[in-house]
């Protein structure tokens, strides 16, 4: 399981409180870090650990003697994959931190 996904929401956490501090009530707070990150922590962890997995077969698969172009490909489809998953999570936690807002105690 990587725990990267969890930081990335926990980081988005703290960025939109340190933007509007005024729009965390105590329940959002802990609506958004304590009942948030442990189910992204389970599901998305586990889901890119698995996805990382299929990806290096496939790579393996592909280059199956390895050398430096399957590592040059290899790091570059990690990195990608990486940038579109910390995308993911961060449009996740931005629609989550909206809902919040427009939620009961947004006045």
């Amino acid at each position: 399981m990587d725990a990267w996904p969890a930081a990335v929401w926990i980081v988005a956490g703290v960025l939109g409180f340190t933007a509007a501090p005024w729009a965390y009530a105590t329940w959002k707070g802990i609506a958004f870090f304590v009942l948030g990150t442990p189910p992204l922590l389970l599901l998305a962890g586990t889901a890119v650990h698995r996805f990382h997995r299929t990806v290096a077969a496939m790579l393996t698969e592909v280059f199956p003697g390895g050398g430096t172009i399957a590592g040059f490909v290899g790091a570059v489809i990690r990195a990608m994959l990486r940038l579109v998953e910390a995308v993911l999570i961060l449009s996740l936690a931005r629609g989550a931190l909206v809902m919040m807002q427009a939620g009961p105690g947004a006045g």
